[in-house]
């Protein structure tokens, strides 16, 4: 395709939780994007998309979805980590949402009797949850399966979504519960009906991001005269972009980002489950992508690469680019190739 087509370089791209889907009928790569979307002279959110056919040369964005003015959500709050799934023939749009005028739980000035305690609430908790949009074409638009309620619990505070689809077809929302909410930062995941519209049972509960044995290494968990516990909120944990993929021996590998240092570098993590099944157990593994990169998720290329892409620079939002690692993935997890 003529660059004229395709004008932008892959590194001219401001890319924050970055997500490609690839599309065998185009053979087309879609990335998609959070984006401020204004709509119809107000101020608005949504989610844009880029097209490329070699992964170097990309078109302008286009918008593909606008949070409605008549949900539960701020329009003006975001879209938070677009990720689109190709299922039963149609293309599902799963975003983070919010409105921080919805309080679920009031703070409070300090910790609950006794010190902390994991439940205290140290700030307000507020509506935050995925939210599905489905379209017929990767170009959308995309528009809302359910506007009057979250996917999951309204009393719970979400965050980045995705899909995943057991072997015999059941269709998984797994999630990060909020550390604003939860600071030990569980990881779940909830099933839907089979249109993707609303839970099917409540949610089951993987693991919690202080399950992570690393958290805690006198090295890696905090920089030099810094505590790994804040007196406020408690440990530093947190849990970001579920991925889950089916390695060739039929185990689940979830990609997650999460801090270290307390919360000075970013990192790109990963736990397995050796049973194949979503409910674990989940064994964690170490940080394969330091130095304040991660939120990854894994494609493979028109010509049969697996790649990872992640955002870089992720304490400076402004610098966020999107990068491309190629990897493997085996029975013991995903591995960076030299």
């Amino acid at each position: 395709m003529a660059r004229t087509t395709y004008p932008l370089r892959f590194s001219d791209i401001p890319v924050r939780e970055p997500f490609i889907l690839v599309d065998q009928a185009t053979q087309t790569y879609f990335l998609y994007v959070e984006s401020d979307t204004p709509q119809g002279g107000e101020p608005g959110s949504g989610t844009i998309v880029y097209q490329s056919k070699d992964l170097r040369w990309w078109s302008t964005p286009t918008t593909v979805y606008r949070v409605p003015h008549t949900g539960w959500a701020d329009p003006t709050g975001g879209a938070r980590s677009p990720a689109v799934h190709l299922y039963g023939g149609r293309y599902y749009l799963i975003t983070t949402q919010q409105n921080p005028s919805t309080v679920i739980a009031a703070a409070q000035r300090a910790p609950g009797p006794g010190g902390y305690d994991g439940d205290s609430v140290w700030q307000h908790q507020t509506a935050r949850a995925s939210v599905i949009a489905v379209a017929d074409s990767p170009l959308g638009p995309f528009v809302d399966l359910n506007l009057e309620t979250p996917l999951t619990d309204p009393s719970l505070m979400t965050l980045d979504g995705s899909l995943h689809v057991d072997p015999d077809g059941t269709p998984w929302l797994v999630f990060a519960q909020d550390w604003a909410q939860k600071p030990d930062a569980p990881m779940a995941a909830v099933r839907l009906t089979s249109d993707l519209s609303r839970a099917a049972a409540p949610p089951i509960w993987l693991f919690k991001g202080k399950s992570a044995p690393w958290y805690d290494d006198p090295v890696t968990g905090a920089p030099p005269g810094r505590s790994l516990v804040n007196d406020l909120q408690g440990p530093p944990y947190a849990t970001e972009a579920p991925r889950v993929y089916r390695t060739p021996g039929r185990r689940l590998v979830m990609l997650w980002s999460s801090y270290r240092r307390h919360f000075t570098e970013y990192v790109q993590t990963q736990a397995l489950s050796r049973t194949g099944n979503i409910a674990g157990p989940w064994e964690q593994l170490e940080p394969f992508v330091t130095g304040n990169k991660g939120h990854g998720m894994v494609f493979k290329t028109f010509d049969g690469r697996l790649m990872l892409i992640l955002h870089t620079h992720h304490h400076d939002p402004s610098a966020s680019r999107a990068g491309l690692v190629e990897i493997d993935l085996t029975d013991e997890g995903v591995k960076v190739l030299e």
